[in-house]
């Protein structure tokens, strides 16, 4: 009978513990997954400025003209891998062609404030401090820039959706 007892009161320690990891630590699970995501677009957008950089290095400062250029000359292997957050692949633009961008939706934000509304553009807030500008809008892919000092963003882009830009 005691065997009993204390096998009842462990599962329902069990079940309390549980039930209460889910509860308080929710916030927790759900914050790491935007985490992983942004982790993931700067370590694909760091090999692609890399790449870009030897490209650069090696043909008289020219830039590549695309990602399939840095793949067929050998500087990648393959276009780095987006999270599943993104619904677009990575290519090369922007003024001067100086940053690596993604899609990340293809809903326009309604209002510059509504870029914070996405998970990976708000941890992109976080990191980035208060000198981030990542209520910008431009009106197309080629006008992107960020602030000075500001390596990586979130822009939406007017008719088009939201991206992820990574100065290179």
């Amino acid at each position: 009978m005691y065997s009993l007892i204390v096998a009842v009161i462990s599962i329902a320690l069990g079940v309390g513990i549980a039930l209460s990891t889910i509860y308080y630590g929710g916030s927790a699970f759900t914050g790491s997954s935007a985490k992983t995501a942004e982790a993931t677009l700067i370590n694909s957008a760091q090999q692609i400025s890399g790449a870009t950089a030897l490209f650069r290095t090696e043909n008289s400062g020219n830039n590549a003209a695309n990602i399939a250029e840095l793949i067929t000359e050998n500087y990648l292997q393959a276009v780095p891998t987006a999270p599943n957050d993104a619904t677009g692949a990575w290519e090369i633009g922007g003024v001067n062609d100086s940053f690596a961008y993604i899609q990340l939706s293809t809903a326009v934000p309604a209002t510059p404030a509504a870029v914070s509304d996405n998970a990976i553009c708000v941890r992109a807030e976080a990191d980035n401090g208060p000198t981030t500008n990542d209520e910008a809008t431009v009106a197309d892919l080629a006008s992107i820039t960020l602030a000075t000092g500001v390596p990586f963003d979130c822009l939406g882009v007017t008719g088009e959706g939201l991206y992820f830009a990574f100065k290179m």
